[in-house]
């Protein structure tokens, strides 16, 4: 995660980026994009601006494939921040606590207001998320016990 100042060269092949998803409508003038795949996410850095699709967006994009990957903004300390946070509760299964503890230590973040209601929405779409996931697999699990169970009675 990082600001629209940490697209440079020498911070990209430091730190071996090799996509970089930016959250703003600045567009990178210090290094030759083409070394690199590359996504926008317009945002505003506004309270009104909806950025719960936009968590899910970024979500989608890492998980195409594996690639070290910088998250930024202009500042980066709010709309990047929130993209982390989001990740992490939707990966995780973490609370908006942790998630937002574990990126503070790491720089200093200062989401907007708008996006931190956003956020404690989307925590508890994390959490139904996470529950539907559990029964389908209690219930794949126990569907699965039944065939097992069917194959005794022909000893099979």
């Amino acid at each position: 995660m990082g600001s629209f100042f940490d697209i440079n060269t020498n911070f990209l092949e430091n730190n071996k980026i090799r996509r970089i998803i930016n959250c703003s409508f600045q567009f990178p003038k210090f290094v030759d994009l083409r070394n690199y795949k590359y996504h926008n996410i317009r945002i505003y850095d506004s309270p009104d601006q909806e950025i719960i699709t936009k968590i899910d967006k970024v979500y989608e994009i890492l998980n195409e494939e594996k690639k070290s990957t910088l998250i930024n903004c202009y500042a980066g300390v709010s709309r990047s921040a929130t993209i982390v946070i989001g990740i992490l509760m939707r990966k995780y299964g973490w609370s908006l606590d942790k998630s937002f503890d574990h990126v503070s230590k790491r720089r200093n973040i200062d989401p907007n207001n708008g996006f931190m209601m956003q956020l404690q929405k989307y925590e508890k779409i994390c959490k139904k998320r996470k529950e539907e996931r559990e029964k389908n697999i209690k219930k794949i699990e126990k569907e699965l016990n039944t065939v097992v169970d069917i194959t005794k009675l022909f000893n099979l």
